[in-house]
């Protein structure tokens, strides 16, 4: 692609008016594919580009029509979009004993820190709403709040 020189750089394919960012590479790929390709020919209805260069429209005869041009400001997605920490879980064993965090992403209720746990396979966990008081895990939570404060001062 003309005048593009650097890899960093991201580009926008919009493909039947479906818009996503794509990187240096993918767009000079897909532009050189159309401009030179060995079956462009079969492919390939009509190609143009505007702008410098900076903008190419493709028109492929399966019907897709694509439009690849440098990414504005407007195209980058934010760079500081807060996400919601999802509701933590707390843990216990059904016999009793200490709260713990529970282990995301599991189908089962699974203590965090797997303190005990890995001794003892058969033990079986419940969730809970009482406070964490198991040391590790209340650990994980103060290094937690630490790295989320350190986060929020950065960003401010």
């Amino acid at each position: 692609m003309s005048g593009i020189a650097s890899d960093d750089k991201t580009h926008v394919r919009i493909i039947n008016g479906v818009a996503e960012l794509i990187t240096w590479q993918e767009a000079s790929d897909e532009v050189n594919a159309a401009q030179m390709g060995p079956k462009r020919r079969q492919l390939v209805r009509t190609m143009s580009s505007d702008d410098n260069g900076r903008t190419h429209h493709i028109d492929y005869y399966d019907g897709r029509k694509v439009t690849v041009r440098d990414a504005t400001d407007a195209d980058q997605p934010a760079a500081s979009v807060p996400i919601e920490q999802p509701q933590e879980r707390h843990v216990t064993p059904f016999a009793g004993g200490k709260v713990h965090l529970d282990t995301p992403g599991l189908r089962y209720d699974f203590p965090l820190c797997r303190t005990g746990a890995m001794t003892n396979s058969g033990t079986k966990y419940r969730q809970t709403d009482a406070p964490v008081d198991c040391v590790h895990c209340t650990e994980q939570l103060r290094r937690q709040a630490a790295r989320l404060e350190r986060e929020a001062a950065k960003n401010s």
